[in-house]
Protein backbone atom coordinates (compact mmCIF):
# COMPACT_ATOMS: atom_id res chain seq x y z
CA UNK A 1 0.00 0.00 0.00
CA UNK A 2 1.05 3.43 -0.81
CA UNK A 3 1.71 6.26 2.23
CA UNK A 4 0.17 9.42 1.31
CA UNK A 5 2.34 12.41 1.83
CA UNK A 6 1.09 13.00 5.57
CA UNK A 7 1.87 9.44 6.69
CA UNK A 8 5.43 10.05 5.27
CA UNK A 9 5.48 13.41 6.76
CA UNK A 10 4.78 11.23 10.04
CA UNK A 11 6.90 8.99 9.78
CA UNK A 12 9.83 10.84 9.81
CA UNK A 13 8.92 12.94 12.79
CA UNK A 14 11.80 12.16 15.52
CA UNK A 15 11.67 12.46 19.29
CA UNK A 16 13.12 16.21 20.38
CA UNK A 17 16.37 16.05 21.77
CA UNK A 18 16.53 16.41 25.23
CA UNK A 19 20.10 16.95 25.45
CA UNK A 20 20.31 19.86 22.34
CA UNK A 21 17.05 21.44 24.41
CA UNK A 22 19.44 21.37 28.20
CA UNK A 23 22.11 22.87 26.21
CA UNK A 24 19.59 25.62 24.68
CA UNK A 25 18.08 26.48 27.85
CA UNK A 26 21.85 27.21 29.30
CA UNK A 27 22.94 29.25 26.45
CA UNK A 28 19.40 31.03 26.90
CA UNK A 29 20.04 31.45 30.48
CA UNK A 30 17.91 32.88 32.90
CA UNK A 31 15.95 34.68 34.31
CA UNK A 32 13.57 34.61 31.12
CA UNK A 33 12.89 38.16 29.89
CA UNK A 34 11.88 37.65 26.88
CA UNK A 35 9.10 34.65 28.02
CA UNK A 36 7.51 32.56 25.58
CA UNK A 37 9.75 33.09 22.49
CA UNK A 38 12.76 31.73 24.69
CA UNK A 39 10.45 28.36 25.28
CA UNK A 40 10.49 28.09 21.63
CA UNK A 41 13.99 28.33 20.86
CA UNK A 42 14.98 25.71 23.25
CA UNK A 43 12.02 23.71 21.30
CA UNK A 44 13.30 24.67 17.95
CA UNK A 45 16.95 23.44 19.01
CA UNK A 46 15.00 20.20 20.29
CA UNK A 47 13.41 19.62 16.99
CA UNK A 48 16.18 19.86 14.84
CA UNK A 49 18.63 18.38 17.38
CA UNK A 50 20.69 21.76 16.78
CA UNK A 51 22.16 24.26 19.80
CA UNK A 52 21.89 26.77 16.76
CA UNK A 53 18.85 25.79 14.77
CA UNK A 54 18.21 27.67 11.34
CA UNK A 55 15.31 28.77 10.39
CA UNK A 56 14.85 29.69 6.56
CA UNK A 57 11.52 30.73 6.19
CA UNK A 58 10.48 33.37 8.76
CA UNK A 59 6.98 35.78 9.72
CA UNK A 60 5.75 37.54 12.34
CA UNK A 61 2.65 37.56 12.19
CA UNK A 62 0.46 39.98 14.34
CA UNK A 63 -3.86 39.32 14.65
CA UNK A 64 -5.12 42.96 14.74
CA UNK A 65 -8.79 43.58 16.42
CA UNK A 66 -10.81 45.79 18.48
CA UNK A 67 -14.20 44.87 20.44
CA UNK A 68 -15.27 48.47 20.73
CA UNK A 69 -14.85 48.28 24.78
CA UNK A 70 -13.19 52.01 24.57
CA UNK A 71 -16.30 52.82 25.93
CA UNK A 72 -16.41 50.56 28.84
CA UNK A 73 -13.19 51.29 30.27
CA UNK A 74 -11.83 48.04 29.46
CA UNK A 75 -9.08 49.23 27.04
CA UNK A 76 -6.96 52.16 27.34
CA UNK A 77 -7.03 53.12 23.27
CA UNK A 78 -9.89 54.05 21.07
CA UNK A 79 -10.52 51.75 17.68
CA UNK A 80 -8.76 54.45 16.04
CA UNK A 81 -5.28 53.74 17.66
CA UNK A 82 -5.95 49.87 17.01
CA UNK A 83 -6.37 50.75 13.09
CA UNK A 84 -3.64 53.06 12.79
CA UNK A 85 -1.46 50.75 14.62
CA UNK A 86 -2.56 47.68 12.22
CA UNK A 87 -1.90 50.19 9.41
CA UNK A 88 1.64 51.00 10.66
CA UNK A 89 2.45 47.24 11.09
CA UNK A 90 0.65 46.48 7.76
CA UNK A 91 3.26 49.17 6.28
CA UNK A 92 6.34 48.15 8.01
CA UNK A 93 6.49 51.46 10.23
CA UNK A 94 5.54 49.79 13.83
CA UNK A 95 8.15 48.62 16.36
CA UNK A 96 7.37 44.50 15.23
CA UNK A 97 8.82 45.42 11.83
CA UNK A 98 11.85 46.14 13.22
CA UNK A 99 11.93 43.54 14.65
CA UNK A 100 11.39 41.39 11.49
CA UNK A 101 13.79 42.99 9.03
CA UNK A 102 16.44 42.07 12.10
CA UNK A 103 15.42 38.19 12.14
CA UNK A 104 14.28 38.64 8.05
CA UNK A 105 11.41 37.46 8.56
CA UNK A 106 7.96 38.76 6.73
CA UNK A 107 5.88 40.46 8.80
CA UNK A 108 1.97 40.12 7.80
CA UNK A 109 -0.76 41.93 9.30
CA UNK A 110 -4.40 40.34 9.64
CA UNK A 111 -7.21 42.15 10.43
CA UNK A 112 -9.30 39.74 12.12
CA UNK A 113 -11.82 42.51 13.23
CA UNK A 114 -10.38 46.77 13.20
CA UNK A 115 -13.33 49.00 12.92
CA UNK A 116 -12.05 51.40 9.24
CA UNK A 117 -11.23 50.58 5.74
CA UNK A 118 -8.06 50.67 4.72
CA UNK A 119 -6.29 52.62 1.61
CA UNK A 120 -5.83 49.78 -0.91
Amino acid sequence: MEMNLLQQTMNRIEPLNEVVMENARERVGRPKSLGRLEDLAVQLAGIQGELYPEVKRKAIIVMAADHGVYEEGVSSNPQEVTYAQTTFIAKGLAGVGVLGKMAGAKIVAVDIGVKGIYPS
